[in-house]
């Protein structure tokens, strides 16, 4: 036992994973996301029957994931449901697998923090106009804005339906390996 270390893993560091660096990942750097095929697993989209739905999430919960084996069933090209939502992209930016998780918080939240750490150029694109995958052009939705093509962060305001899909696409790519969090607010 080390009385200096927070956790109870055998290394000498204050994180939960069991290397010698300071980052919660799995790996021996110094990162937030382990970049290594195969570090993350592939689960098979559809849960709940959602077709677009990788799982569902909760406020205060950090992902790690990886876009290789997910959905196709988002896009940015006219009349998808992206379309207006994708910043500067479009057409088949992200014509590549995705990853969709669904945040449904507690009624009194209003808000939510998310940060968005990537290995390769990727977005986190979010939704709140339903409560299911939507089948054609969607409002309500947009990209985080702040930070990096590797490293992003941004406030949403929780919308009518009280549901958030958080989409991670690769730009221009199959995307990669990721991690976000979202924190909830009154």
């Amino acid at each position: 036992f080390n009385p200096t270390e927070a956790d109870t893993d055998a290394d000498a560091d204050a994180d939960a994973d069991a290397d010698a660096d300071a980052d919660t990942d799995s790996d021996a750097d110094s990162d937030v996301v382990d970049c290594a095929p195969g570090a993350y697993p592939t689960p098979a989209p559809g849960t709940g029957g959602e077709v677009c739905l990788t799982a569902d999430i909760q406020c205060g919960d950090t992902v790690y994931g990886t876009n290789e084996g997910g959905s196709t069933f988002y896009g940015t090209a006219s009349g998808e449901q992206f379309e207006q939502c994708s910043g500067a992209n479009f057409g088949q930016d992200f014509a590549g697998p995705e990853r969709v998780y669904r945040l449904a918080p507690p009624p009194n939240t209003n808000s939510v923090f998310v940060t968005f750490d990537s290995c390769v150029e990727s977005e986190l694109m979010w939704h709140r106009s339903s409560t299911t995958c939507p089948t054609g052009h969607i409002d309500g939705c947009g990209y985080l804005t702040e930070g990096t093509a590797l490293s992003q962060s941004d406030a949403i305001l929780v919308g009518p339906s009280g549901v958030l899909h958080f989409v991670v696409e690769g730009k221009a790519n199959d995307g990669g390996n990721f991690r976000f969090t979202v924190e909830c607010y009154e």
